[in-house]
């Protein structure tokens, strides 16, 4: 619906109602998309509607590039019923989301969609390459029902690409400091957040708190971190007062949390 090219500042979407056809067209139906080597600075959008869309948000990076999206706001919007992912950001920095709700998104039942796309359908995905990032916040969302079905099926995550199947992610590496997802609901997902990559092992994301949220019913996990450093997971509600699912929590039946997840002290269902 909106494609960005070149490099463009101070974009406001206000309002904004972007509805898909919810038919076969894979990657080629986004509401909002950046694409290899355009940049968009200083991005509001605010009570806007992204639904029925491959991807509601598609923002691709250029390996070796210097573009990127920076200095972003998303606030009072919806992101529902994107057949692959609510948002699909490779490139993205100093950004907050504020009352966004990302529901339903992913559908493994579609015919169209490649088998390669299948295993990591997602509500948001913020899957960064190529260069060094910082400052992504999440306060107050509604991450809900997504994925369900995917075998790497995730509400929310955020990993920054230095291995994988092309090795320009490794000569070319991404970083990422300073994310934070401040309350909200992650409930009825495939798994509700992950940092970094499975399997990868990867040292990034770094500085990741997760605080005052409600974590609860998601179906693979609650929390899963697949990166080296902690993070930080405290003072949130995991669907029981036990708190969360974890060996050295063992009494906890509330959602599964990784290892390297600090998630002590937990919410009994409220804040």
């Amino acid at each position: 619906a909106i494609e960005i090219t070149g490099s463009v500042s101070y974009l406001t979407l206000d309002t904004l109602d972007i509805k898909g056809t919810d038919v076969c067209t894979n990657e080629r139906e986004v509401g909002l998309r950046v694409w290899n080597g355009n940049s968009l600075t200083n991005l509001n959008i605010v009570g806007s509607t992204f639904t029925d869309l491959a991807h509601g948000m598609y923002f691709r990076k250029q390996i070796g590039s210097a573009d990127n999206v920076q200095y972003v706001t998303v606030t009072d919007s919806v992101f529902d019923s994107n057949v692959q992912k609510g948002m699909y950001l490779e490139k993205l920095s100093d950004a907050t989301f504020s009352n966004v709700a990302v529901t339903n998104n992913g559908d493994v039942t579609n015919p169209c969609l490649a088998s390669y796309f299948l295993p990591w359908l997602a509500g948001i995905d913020v899957n960064l390459k190529s260069g060094t990032y910082s400052n992504i916040i999440f306060n107050d969302m509604t991450v809900t029902g997504n994925a369900i079905g995917a075998t790497n099926g995730v509400g929310l995550t955020v990993k920054a690409r230095g291995t994988g199947n092309d090795p320009s992610y490794a000569t070319n590496p991404a970083t990422i400091d300073n994310v934070q997802v401040n309350r909200g609901t992650f409930s009825g997902n495939e798994g509700g957040l992950r940092f970094g990559e499975p399997g990868k092992a990867n040292t990034v994301p770094t500085n990741v708190n997760v605080v005052n949220a409600y974590i609860f019913s998601n179906i693979q996990f609650g929390v899963d971190n697949e990166a080296l450093p902690l993070d930080i997971a405290e003072n949130n509600y995991w669907g029981a007062a036990t708190g969360p699912t974890h060996t050295t929590n063992p009494f906890g039946t509330g959602d599964i949390v990784s290892d390297n997840v600090d998630f002590c002290p937990y919410l009994n269902g409220g804040y």
